[in-house]
């Protein structure tokens, strides 16, 4: 029983070290680009897989907190799953942006920082005819990966590992949405229990 509390104990020692890390010019950045969304008036999309899909909807529910317009490019399960089934996973999320209005930034959230449908997204709005196109930011770990060179803010966390990337990419979502006018820090209402 010692070792597994010895190892959750490490575990969250771990995440704690790594937040303390997180660049702070970087989440700055981040804060700045998405703040300027604001005047421009186009909807922001979000994009993440796995774990940090989990955290893209999480960001999505808090910029709507705060006024944004705000597409999670994953919401729509029955025609990701048909698209891919009949056309193939890889490229299904771009085939799939005529259905939305067009964006004025694009959120990637990647561990890795080399997810392929996130990469295909950044390739996409990269293209010429798209010049200059939407506003690309990235919460990236593990270096950044191959998007952080599409990426005009990015915040890369300092880690190797999932786990801490995706606990680090929350504390940046919760400490940036904050700024931007989400009611998430302080007392709860009075009417939840």
């Amino acid at each position: 029983m010692n070792n597994q509390r010895e190892s959750i104990h490490a575990r969250l020692r771990g995440s704690a070290n790594v937040i303390n890390k997180i660049p702070i010019g970087q989440t700055f950045n981040v804060y700045q680009a998405l703040d300027a969304q604001r005047e421009i008036g186009l909807p922001v999309w979000v994009m993440g897989n796995g774990g940090s899909l989990s955290n893209a909807q999480h960001l999505v529910l808090h910029l709507r907190q705060a006024g944004f317009e705000v597409i999670d490019l994953m919401s729509d399960p029955a025609w990701l799953s048909a698209e891919s089934n009949d056309r193939g996973y890889h490229g299904a999320i771009v085939r799939g942006f005529d259905h939305y209005r067009s964006p004025g930034a694009i959120i990637l959230i990647s561990g890795s920082g080399n997810s392929l449908n996130c990469l295909d997204i950044a390739r996409h709005f990269k293209r010429p005819e798209f010049v200059p196109g939407p506003e690309i930011v990235g919460l990236l770990g593990m270096g950044g990966g191959w998007l952080k060179e599409f990426c005009s803010a990015s915040v890369t966390v300092p880690s190797d590992e999932y786990a801490e990337i995706e606990d680090a990419h929350a504390a940046i979502i919760h400490a940036v949405v904050n700024e931007l006018g989400a009611p998430i820090y302080g007392p709860m209402s009075e009417n939840l229990t």
